[in-house]
């Protein structure tokens, strides 16, 4: 019985047909870009985990019952919900907050039946627009 003492070769699509062999190099580099973005987009090791961001950023019901928008823009230096609701307008009952986490994370939050405690809310059913205001 043979013992396998060394690592596991890595096996490339070139080492199982011969007719890509004259691309090896492009296939390597290929292989190396993708492997460079994994690792520039997973979150902890977890690819996963860093493209679900749509489960924590837009619109979501909370434990409470009532809404919360979350927004991440790293560079604004307010973001305001505007809309009909609002009369199209930049106010400060619309304006999100800076949340927790990481730098450029906002939030704006609407009732809570359970608490009773509001900020303004939008619950109008009516158009609204995020507007992004950045410091130049």
């Amino acid at each position: 019985m043979k013992e396998n003492n060394t690592k596991e070769e890595k096996k490339y699509i070139f080492d199982a047909d011969p007719y890509l062999l004259p691309f090896k190099e492009k296939i390597l580099e290929r292989h190396e870009r993708i492997e460079a973005c994994r690792k520039k987009i997973s979150v902890g090791g977890s690819l996963s985990a860093g493209l679900n961001n749509h489960l924590y950023y837009g619109l979501h019901r909370d434990a409470g019952g009532g809404w919360i928008f979350r927004e991440w823009a790293p560079n604004a230096s307010r973001i305001y919900l505007i809309g009909e609701f609002n009369n199209w307008k930049r106010t400060t009952a619309y304006e999100l907050k800076p949340a927790g986490g990481a730098t450029g994370n906002s939030a704006f939050r609407t009732c809570s039946s359970a608490t009773g405690i509001c900020t303004s809310s939008s619950s109008s059913g009516r158009a609204g627009v995020l507007n992004v205001s950045r410091l130049m």
